[in-house]
C-alpha cells in the first residue's frame, strides 16, 4: 500500500460524526480490542500526556513537545486535525512521520481490521497508527491531543 492508497482507505472509514447522527454513545471498546490484538503498544510508554479542552490544545502540545525534546527526551506527538497532509498528525522526536511509514502502518491496521472485523473510525485508526509507530521507535513519552 502506498500513501495515496492509505488515504483512500482512511476516507472510506466512518467519522466520529456517525455517533451523533445515529445517536450512539462513543466507545473505546474497538480501540482497546485493536490495541490488545497488537500487543498493547500503548502500554510501552514511560509517560502519557493527554491534552484536552476547547481551544489551544495544539499549541500546548507543541510547547510540551519542544520542552521535552530540549530536555533530551524521546517524544511522540499525536495531534488533530491536520492542515495539509494526514501524516502530519504524527510526530516522532519532532519530525513528521514519513508517508512511507504512515502507509505501512495503515496497511497493517487495514489487514488487522479485516481479519478481526474491527469497526474503527478514521480518527481511531490514525491514533492507533501513531501509537504503533511511536512504540516501534521506543519512544518514552507520548503526547496526545484529544478533542
Amino acid at each position: 500500500m502506498n500513501y495515496e492508497q492509505a488515504l483512500v482507505y482512511l476516507e472510506a472509514l466512518a467519522s466520529e460524526q456517525q455517533f451523533f447522527r445515529e445517536k450512539k454513545l462513543p466507545s473505546l471498546a474497538e480501540v482497546n480490542r485493536a490495541l490488545g490484538l497488537l500487543g498493547r503498544p500503548d502500554k510501552t510508554f514511560k509517560t502519557r500526556i493527554v491534552v484536552g479542552g476547547t481551544a489551544g490544545k495544539g499549541t500546548v502540545c507543541r510547547y510540551v513537545e519542544q520542552a521535552l525534546l530540549q530536555a533530551g527526551q524521546s517524544v511522540a506527538l499525536l495531534s488533530s486535525p491536520h492542515l495539509q497532509t494526514v501524516n502530519e498528525r504524527i510526530r516522532l522526536n519532532g519530525v513528521l512521520v514519513s508517508k512511507k511509514s504512515f502507509a505501512a502502518v495503515i496497511e497493517k491496521l487495514k489487514g488487522l481490521s479485516a481479519e478481526e472485523s474491527l469497526n474503527l473510525t478514521y480518527y481511531e485508526v490514525v491514533v492507533i497508527a501513531g501509537i504503533c509507530l511511536a512504540a516501534d521507535k521506543n519512544i518514552q513519552i507520548l503526547i496526545c491531543e484529544v478533542g
